[in-house]
């Protein structure tokens, strides 16, 4: 039985062969574009010339005189960042590039819209890229819709990541949330911390950061208002199973904490719910397993969600009661928490809502107008303002 794979080569066979023979049709030249799913208009074909046509490999390259850019597009049985792989061809993946922007569709089964859509905006030493995945497409069950912004700046001929931002929506319920993750690689040892911003509620996370001094690795999480579903709000490296009172119900807010070193383990957990502060304060020496435990229970300023009069409270108990090497990491995450917190109104990069809800020729308008001023952003973006906040300890 013929696969979708042997009556694709014997199709393109055929051209190919047209085209090497100088025999080259209109019919051939539009069914090329149409099978290849290139985004021009046919009528214009004598601002194209034909690159590329590969009947083995299923690729197609065409070069647009007139405006300067390559399209290419090619047939495949995967996509490695959903980590799809089939049996026999499925997908198609098409890429646009001009001198500034690189934009790349890949669609599912020749479905006309596309399952993921990918755009990046080149300026000088910074790049953006936008990614955004239409779930539903492949399964109804999962988040419909999936957002991620990119950025980062080329330095030494390599480009660095500076941090990336992910919007989500989901199918069920309709609820959308932003997620931002920052990996600060000027330090030695890269920083790397992430933030929720859901419904005006922070939730901001730390991925096993490591301090060169006292060679601890921290992670945490810190929700101002503490979720019911944590697995949602919960991409890092954080055991929460280690947080039993996290499971109470009362809790309105939660601050955790896990540091490792060669010979200890620290565990730091403070939670507030309408009546006080519960903080519980572990450490474990690993050689000879012998844990020292701190309890204390302290006073609320408000019956809500944690404040910033509050957060300096629990920093300036922190610094009286302990002072030590864990508790000086946690120090400084808790500062960055503060200034989230304390934040009227989060700038992001990009305008979540409008960007996962556009159709696609919207969406490419959309960004196109916008390009110059999100690579402007990049620069003032908050995870600068973040970093310059305080000295980081990571370093």
């Amino acid at each position: 039985m013929n696969t979708i794979k042997s009556l694709l080569e014997e199709k393109l066979t055929k051209i190919k062969q047209n085209l090497d023979d100088n025999r080259e049709s209109k019919k051939d030249f539009e069914e090329l574009i149409e099978l290849f799913n290139i985004p021009i208009n046919i009528e214009n074909k004598a601002n194209y010339l034909i690159v590329n046509l590969d009947p083995i490999k299923l690729e197609f390259t065409l070069y647009d005189i007139f405006n300067d850019t390559i399209y290419t597009s090619n047939f495949t049985n995967q996509i490695e960042s959903l980590k799809l792989k089939e049996n026999d061809i499925k997908y198609l993946k098409v890429t646009k590039k001009d001198k500034n922007t690189i934009r790349k569709y890949t669609y599912n089964a020749y479905k006309t819209t596309p399952l993921i859509v990918n755009y990046t905006f080149i300026e000088d030493k910074y790049k953006i890229n936008f990614e955004r995945i239409n779930n539903n497409i492949l399964n109804e069950e999962i988040p419909n819709k999936h957002l991620t912004v990119t950025y980062y700046k080329k330095i030494n001929d390599k480009d660095i990541l500076l941090g990336t931002e992910i919007a989500r929506k989901y199918q069920i319920d309709n609820n959308f949330e932003l997620y931002h993750q920052v990996i600060d690689y000027k330090t030695e040892r890269p920083h790397n911390s992430f933030w929720f911003i859901d419904s005006n509620n922070i939730t901001y996370g730390i991925n096993k950061s490591k301090n060169k001094d006292s060679n601890i690795n921290l992670s945490g999480i810190c929700f101002r208002k503490t979720p019911l579903n944590l697995k949602r709000y919960h991409p890092c490296t954080l055991n929460l199973d280690k947080f039993q009172e996290l499971k109470k119900t009362r809790n309105i807010s939660s601050l955790l904490f896990n540091g490792v070193s060669d010979d200890n383990e620290y565990l730091l957990e403070i939670y507030k719910d309408k009546n006080r502060f519960l903080l519980k304060y572990s450490i474990t020496d690993n050689k000879i397993n012998i844990t020292s435990d701190y309890k204390m229970i302290l006073p609320i300023k408000e019956e809500k969600e944690i404040t910033i009069t509050e957060i300096d409270y629990i920093i300036f108990l922190l610094k009286a009661k302990f002072n030590d090497q864990f508790t000086n990491l946690v120090i400084y995450e808790l500062t960055t928490f503060k200034t989230l917190t304390n934040l009227k109104q989060i700038e992001t990069i990009f305008n979540a809502n409008t960007l996962l809800d556009l159709d696609l020729q919207k969406l490419e308008a959309y960004l196109s107008l916008n390009k110059n001023h999100y690579l402007s952003l990049i620069k003032s973006n908050i995870t600068d303002t973040l970093k310059d906040n305080n000295k980081s300890p990571h370093k």
